[in-house]
């Protein structure tokens, strides 16, 4: 008997068959080998069954059935029951089973829940373990198959957090959404990662700009130009409250003499960049090209399943010894490429060692090591997927290249002033040789303040590169522009050659951006510029790298964030969620604190440190608690119209456009009685939004593609006045023309045939010549007008006898789509 492969997607299957098979025939839904059948999953097959599933009074939304805990079982995902009959199929003539789906916490969940559903648990079965998808690594993972109950605790982890994420899910969704009349959609990780947002936002709300005074003066002496900018005592601020007093330090060294009172130079480096992960690939790809976090995943999944990378979904920026003879024999197959081929020659291989902590962690490598390229060298890269892939080559060479070095020097320049005056000295010609050391802040009285005997201490710093060491491979480094040029001893006399004082405001927080988001979620909303702490905070951050691109893009789908070039902005309905779960004092739902924790517990639950019916308590007692709070909740507390979408102007009254489920439409339709709607169904067209503003603006659809009863195409245009709120059908001018042409071509023909018979009468002939039959297109064509013209018709009956009743009656329909 063959053994069965359970694989992720087509993909890797047929990956997996490559490697292993040698020749191997495609049947349908699996591949056959000689020893294995290789199938796969498409994603996820199985699911959660849904709460209706359990009880059929439960598909509809009530607070009362509320909170639903139930004894989850499972359900095929809809349109796999072909796959999973497939599946059963195989697995009826095989002696085992091989888990070759991604090697991952989901894919773990994947094919766990598939051998749950068909009553599999009984066969033997193993787990293939690999990082990679080239046929080097496939033979060595199916050379070191590992029981499959060696992955039991990662398993409980994938189990806890479905289950979880469905508990906090369908009973907070549904608890905000019967409580407050509006579908609101929370989660366990979505939510706390809004109020994050939203928290952003209301500082910056709240943030008021205070205007402050910077004194930058110039000076030039021997070998020297540069500028400096004023110091308080101690050197601990340059800012000045009072335009006054800043002016007054800049009139007092205007044109003065000076001196160099302190010089400090040291050497520093700078270390390549660790590996990448997941989350730093998406941060730098937003970073460096604008991507999203999604569409960084997507390419990096696409590379991976080409066989161009390692597995994407890691969150380890390190490698072990498997992971460093890997990244050597990246590098070496890399050798002849036109572009890398050079910075591998001039690499050096004796920094690349399992001593280099900067690279070689064993212990920071659980699941897969970083992110790395494979030996097979793509050719024919381009576009998009070309930066991806040229991010992640660089990143590795630069570990073959020394540290960066910098030259850093700081000056301190002294301006004295008078006692009385608070003038600035000007010193004597010989003033260089007679210069004293840097006096102790004790002795330099507050500048800035006349009437004290002191000087003016300004502060001028560089940083200058002596080797760019990794960064020619992955730093962009070009050559430095010509620096200023600091004075290199102290004592040296120097000119003040001019000063002036600069207007600043103190800035805002920043919004975030995708690439920001990301590190927040990283490290649960804590601001943390330190690697190392960084590291130590992956275990508890929001979501996972596998995730974390999907919750971003669910609050963009569900109406909670939009983007504003870069910057991710809260929308009035998600600002509005988050009021609401504060006012329902639940605020576990947004800690992202505490929803970071639970991470950390399910990491704990792989590892065999946690149990897992302590998380299950943890999450049931929430979904209990939300259900309590929201009894005393007040339907008034949600303002339906202020949180509902702005999608443009109204062109009759001149009021916001807003989006519902079924249309966009006037806000003012209650209070003005606006009857402009468009809806997002027309004719069985589904409207676009692009189509949508067309109407709006232009009162003209482009040509659009529409389907009689019998399924045939037909393109029109849809005509909407702005005036009446009615939509209605243009035929376009291609079936104009085509139907007046046929149109004419058989009036044309009808008259030569009448023409042709009357000649026959009048020869005595009785041969009769017959009517051409109109074509297909024709008919199609007016059966559509016909059609059009009948509802059309109905149409203006309906608003003719609607306008004949009372003023207010005209509001309905729109009410019950708004």
């Amino acid at each position: 008997m063959k053994t069965l492969i359970i694989a992720e997607k087509p993909s890797a299957a047929e990956a997996i068959a490559e490697a292993i098979a040698g020749s191997y025939q495609k049947k349908r839904g699996y591949l056959e080998g000689p020893d294995y059948y290789i199938t796969w999953a498409v994603g996820h097959l199985v699911q959660l069954a849904e709460p209706e599933d359990y009880r059929s009074s439960l598909k509809r939304w009530r607070f009362g059935d509320l909170p639903i805990i139930p004894d989850f079982q499972l359900r095929p995902v809809k349109k796999a029951e072909g796959q999973l009959k497939t599946i059963a199929g195989l697995a009826k003539k095989s002696r085992g089973l091989i888990n070759a789906c991604d090697a991952a916490r989901e894919g773990e969940l994947i094919f766990r829940y598939i051998v749950a559903y068909l009553r599999m648990e009984g066969m033997p079965a193993w787990r293939l373990w690999t990082a990679s998808l080239t046929g080097e690594a496939i033979r060595a993972a199916m050379a070191d198959l590992k029981p499959l109950e060696r992955y039991d605790n990662l398993f409980k982890s994938a189990r806890c957090r479905s289950e979880g994420d469905w508990l906090i899910g369908i009973n907070a969704t549904r608890a905000f959404t019967t409580r407050f009349g509006e579908l609101l959609s929370l989660g366990r990780v979505q939510t706390p990662v809004l109020a994050m947002i939203c928290e952003n936002r209301r500082r910056r709300d709240a943030f008021v700009p205070e205007t402050y005074w910077e004194v930058w003066a110039r000076f030039r002496g021997e070998g020297c130009d540069y500028r400096g900018v004023w110091l308080q005592e101690k050197g601990e601020t340059r800012r000045l409250n009072e335009k006054v007093k800043a002016e007054a330090i800049a009139a007092a060294v205007d044109g003065r003499n000076g001196e160099v009172r302190q010089v400090e130079e040291k050497e520093s480096r700078e270390l390549p960049p660790r590996l990448y992960d997941l989350t730093t690939l998406q941060r730098e790809c937003n970073r460096l090209f604008g991507f999203s976090a999604s569409k960084t995943l997507k390419i990096a999944q696409e590379l991976y399943d080409s066989k161009f990378i390692t597995y994407p979904r890691t969150n380890s920026r390190f490698v072990d010894k498997h992971g460093l003879a890997l990244l050597r024999r990246v590098v070496s197959s890399l050798a002849g490429h036109p572009v890398y081929g050079p910075f591998v020659a001039k690499g050096n291989p004796q920094l690349v060692h399992e001593r280099n902590r900067n690279i070689c962690r064993p212990e920071a490598v659980e699941d897969h090591h970083a992110l790395l390229p494979t030996t097979l060298v793509p050719s024919g890269l381009v576009g998009d997927k070309l930066k991806v892939y040229d991010r992640i080559v660089r990143r590795v060479l630069a570990h073959y290249y020394l540290p960066a070095r910098y030259r850093e020097r700081v000056v301190l320049t002294g301006v004295p002033f008078e006692s009385t005056t608070g003038k600035a000295t000007v010193l004597p010609a010989d003033a260089s040789a007679k210069a004293t050391a840097v006096p102790d802040s004790a002795h330099i009285k507050e500048a800035g303040v006349p009437g004290g005997a002191g000087v003016y201490l300004f502060r001028s710093a560089e940083k200058a590169i002596i080797d760019p060491g990794w960064k020619v491979v992955d730093g962009g480094w070009t050559p430095p522009k010509e620096q200023e040029r600091l004075p290199e001893r102290t004592g040296l006399a120097v000119f003040c050659a001019g000063a002036e004082v600069m207007e600043k405001q103190t800035e805002p927080p920043k919004a975030y951006t995708e690439g920001s988001l990301l590190a927040a979620m990283e490290t649960a909303g804590k601001q943390l510029d330190d690697e190392e702490l960084r590291e130590i905070m992956k275990d508890a951050g929001l979501g996972t790298p596998a995730t974390r691109a999907a919750t971003i893009e669910r609050l963009k789908e569900v109406g909670y964030i939009e983007l504003q070039g870069k910057q991710i902005e809260p929308t009035p309905k998600g600002m509005a969620l988050v009021s609401l779960v504060e006012k329902s004092e639940i605020p576990i739902l947004l800690s992202a604190e505490m929803t970071g924790r639970w991470e950390k517990f399910l990491n704990e639950i792989a590892r065999g440190n946690a149990q897992p019916l302590e998380f299950n308590r943890r999450v049931s007692d929430l979904a209990v608690h939300l259900v309590k709070q929201l009894e005393a909740a007040e339907k008034s507390w949600y303002d339906k119209s202020a949180c509902a979408r702005r999608f443009g102007i109204c062109p009759r009254c001149g009021g916001a456009i807003v989006e519902n489920r079924k249309a966009y439409g006037c806000a003012n339709w209650k209070d003005e009685n606006c009857p402009v709607t468009i809806w997002k169904t027309f004719k069985g067209k589904r409207i676009t939004e692009k189509t949508a503003l067309a109407l709006l603006e232009k009162g003209r659809s482009p040509r659009l593609r529409f389907y009689t009863k019998e399924k045939k195409p037909y393109p029109a245009v849809i005509v909407f006045d702005a005036q009446t709120g009615m939509m209605n059908l243009e035929f376009s001018s291609a079936t104009t023309k085509s139907t007046k042409s046929t149109r004419s071509t058989r009036s044309k023909k009808s008259t030569a045939s009448v023409e042709s018979i009357g000649a026959a009468e009048t020869n005595g002939s009785t041969k009769t010549v017959k009517t051409p039959k109109p074509s297909k297109k024709a008919k199609a064509a007016e059966a559509a007008e016909a059609a059009e013209a009948a509802n059309n018709a109905v149409t203006v009956e309906k608003r003719r006898r609607r306008s004949a009743k009372k003023d207010g009656a005209s509001g309905d329909d729109l009410k019950s789509a708004l």
